[in-house]
């Protein structure tokens, strides 16, 4: 082994072992050792013959080359033409000469990572040409062997540093699994490098077969450990592609692909029934967080629009976070950083044209390379390998980072190899080289991009956010990093806030864009109504509020009295609830006019007596009359007549309760709510006997309505103190109670 192959194989393992190279700084960091090493390649012992540049690596140049031409600053006037969204925002903010991408500093990053993978496929093709496949192989089931322990020793041991020294944000409800965080991106290292296990184990004899299988089944099991769907499906769709090639040599294409369907579909049931985490995620059914709708699916309808609303030049790389959130039709209250599609995530950023060509190019050229190379048992470990890295992308993220990337591309880089090697009909066709001569330059301008991306490591949209969250930044440092981030929410409404704290009248128009840069936020129009508020704009300030109270940022009715007055009633939102509950909160400050709208409109909502009794109980005697009157009149049903009744003799007017259950009856005559309304007034007042003479026959109310009755009759047993009545009717009561629970068990008892 070559020290340029060592060099290789450890930048894979530290990029890996670096939290997964998560941190901005560690990308940049590896951009510039991985270009190092190739420009080593170069002047070391590939002097005289240089780098080759194999077909496959143009599909890696590519899109090297289209994201450096997002980065090209344009006249506004001809950026307005080639992407109009983006041209809108960026003239927006005062930018007369802007770049196709949304977020610079992002895009800066992600052609870091594109040039680190760059340089480990030339490396990697360069030094495994004519070479066993079974080091990198190797080198990639020990990586995944060391992730795996490191993984089950931090969860035994109750870790929550990484190392015992990297302390995490915030540890995830499931653990954290290291040396990366997210189950998803682990789930992918462990899915290719149990595949590469895999493969060694049966190009091998003897002990070492029987490690790696062992190693093999240890990574498989620790996949279905993270409980990542996605991951599951890689590794599955990885296996069904190892054994379809190894089995093809012995027994056919056709009886290779139906035999491997068979053993994979028999494996994964087992490993299904076996796992109850996967087992309880696969079947989930709990409404918006079901397998086909949860957060995810709308996350990917969320970037088709996107792409939509970017089609040519998409947003450009890296910079999806702010401007998906113009899509989304709910917060939700998570961070939408990534679609979890690399498909979705492509057009979007690069556009449709070139994001769907290079994904198109890519499966060409695998497949291509696929079919040149060997097919042997470490060929076919490497090639499942990327097949489930690619499958598991289409579910999650991963590939962002140079921690499951670069081994990736290691795993490419083999394949190329081989395909080089074994390629005899093109075995003489010259290949472009990269020499000494042509690299130099190359690796001075690939540095260049290092620098800036270091630079760019202190103006992401985090770090910009978080500075203008925590760091008490003024109004004019929020505007710069807005024209860095054109398209972010999260600034806009921090400059709102700035603004307002300030006295500035650029508030409104900070948050007018918030608004339309977010349309789910809340935040933003509570600020607007506490702004417009603040300029006497009442009317204008109850409808951002309610706004906000519609995307739940609710104020409290007594917050909303207190600054709106009564025009609080325009600040809630327009259902039967809000308006009782603001109902209530004027009632209990004597606002009585207040109250009484308030409830009205709660009743011009829901029909039945719900409003009208909660008016009541919060009205002063002497306005019930008004509103028992308003009631009899404009009774939609029998238990809002019951209501007026009731509330005439509650105010002693015992005549007129009388005069109310009369027409009552004759609108409603088998109405059980009026008569007991009627009996229950007449009992109060002490005429037991004319109470009696009210219930008359109970026979003619359906059984709730005879349940209701009887408690009634009981209520008058007792006020009689006759201790036999008392027993008969809580006798008949009990009995139709349990007819009732017999007849409609679901309802919980009669009400």
């Amino acid at each position: 082994m070559t020290l340029l192959e060592l060099a290789l194989y450890a930048l894979c393992w530290a990029a890996t072992l670096a939290i997964g190279s998560v941190h901005p700084q560690t990308q940049v960091l590896l951009c510039a050792v991985s270009l190092a090493l190739l420009l080593a390649a170069a002047l070391g012992p590939l002097r005289s013959r240089g780098v080759r540049v194999p077909p496959f690596a143009w599909i890696v140049i590519a899109p090297i080359a289209w994201t450096a031409l997002q980065l090209v600053p344009l006249p506004l006037g001809v950026l307005r033409v080639l992407s109009p969204a983006a041209g809108l925002l960026r003239s927006e903010t005062g930018a007369r000469v802007a770049p196709l991408s949304l977020d610079v500093a992002a895009t800066l990053l992600e052609l870091c990572k594109q040039l680190s993978a760059l340089a480990v496929l030339l490396v990697g093709a360069e030094v495994l040409r004519r070479r066993d496949l079974r080091r990198p192989a190797t080198c990639l089931a020990l990586l995944g062997g060391l992730c795996a322990t490191l993984t089950w020793a931090h969860r035994w041991t109750g870790a929550t540093r990484v190392y015992g020294l990297y302390e995490l944000h915030s540890i995830p409800g499931f653990g954290f699994f290291a040396p990366f965080i997210a189950p998803n991106n682990a789930a992918s290292l462990f899915a290719l490098t149990a595949l590469c296990a895999l493969g060694v184990a049966v190009a091998s004899t003897g002990a070492p077969r029987v490690g790696f299988a062992t190693l093999s089944v240890g990574l498989c099991a620790t996949v279905l450990g993270t409980t990542s769907r996605g991951g599951a499906a890689g590794l599955a769709a990885g296996a069904l592609v190892f054994s379809t090639l190894v089995a093809s040599e012995r027994f056919g294409r056709s009886r290779a692909i139906v035999l491997s369907v068979g053993i994979v579909v028999v494996l994964g049931a087992g490993a299904v029934m076996t796992a109850s985490g996967l087992r309880a995620r696969l079947v989930q059914t709990d409404g918006r967080n079901s397998v086909t709708q949860n957060q995810k699916v709308r996350g990917w309808t969320a970037a088709l629009k996107l792409a939509a609303h970017y089609p040519i030049f998409g947003v450009g790389r890296g910079a999806f976070e702010a401007p998906i959130a113009s899509t989304r039709d709910a917060d939700e209250s998570v961070r939408l950083v990534y679609p979890e599609n690399i498909i979705m995530q492509l057009v979007s950023e690069w556009g449709w044209p070139f994001g769907l060509g290079i994904i198109a190019a890519f499966v060409y050229g695998f497949v291509l390379t696929v079919r040149r190379g060997r097919i042997d048992p470490l060929s076919a470990a490497l090639t499942a390998a990327v097949v489930a890295i690619g499958v598991h992308q289409l579910f999650d993220f991963g590939l962002e980072f140079p921690g499951l990337a670069l081994p990736t591309m290691l795993a490419m880089a083999g394949l190329v190899a081989g395909a080089e090697a074994n390629d005899k009909k093109h075995r003489r066709k010259l290949r472009p080289r990269l020499r000494a001569s042509r690299l130099v330059p190359i690796t001075i301008i690939g540095l260049v991009v290092c620098i800036a991306g270091q630079a760019a490591t202190t103006h992401t949209l985090s770090v910009d956010v978080e500075r203008a969250l925590h760091g008490g930044a003024q109004l004019p440092a929020i505007d710069a990093a807005i024209a860095r981030h054109p398209a972010s929410a999260e600034l806009e409404m921090l400059a709102g806030e700035a603004a307002i704290r300030s006295g500035d009248p650029a508030a409104l128009h900070h948050l007018g864009r918030a608004m339309r840069l977010q349309p789910s936020a809340s935040r933003p129009h509570t600020l607007a109504g506490v702004e417009l508020e603040r300029l006497h704009r009442y009317g204008q300030a109850a409808l951002e509020f309610r706004l906000a109270a519609e995307h739940g940022d609710v104020l409290s009715d007594g917050e909303l009295i207190r600054r709106l007055g009564r025009l609080a009633i325009d600040a809630v939102p327009r259902t039967t609830d809000a308006y009782l509950s603001l109902g209530a909160a004027d009632a209990a400050r004597k606002r009585w006019d207040d109250a009484d709208a308030a409830y009205r409109r709660a009743a011009e909502l829901d029909a039945g007596p719900r409003p009208r009794a909660a008016l009541l109980s919060w009205m002063p005697p002497e306005r019930r009359g008004g509103v028992a009157e308003l009631l009899e009149r404009n009774a939609q049903d029998d238990r809002e007549l019951a209501l007026a009744v009731a509330t005439w003799g509650a105010l002693g007017v015992a005549d007129r309760a009388e005069k109310a259950a009369t027409s009552g009856l004759q609108r409603f005559p088998d109405s059980a709510p009026i008569v007991a309304a009627l009996a229950r007034v007449r009992m109060d007042r002490g005429d037991l006997d004319g109470a009696r003479r009210a219930i008359g026959r109970t026979a003619r109310f359906d059984l709730r309505g005879r349940v209701q009755i009887e408690e009634l009759l009981v209520a008058l047993a007792k006020k009689s103190g006759d201790a036999d009545q008392v027993a008969a009717a809580s006798a008949r009561l009990r009995l139709l109670r349990a007819k009732a629970d017999f007849e409609q068990p679901s309802g919980g008892g009669t009400p």
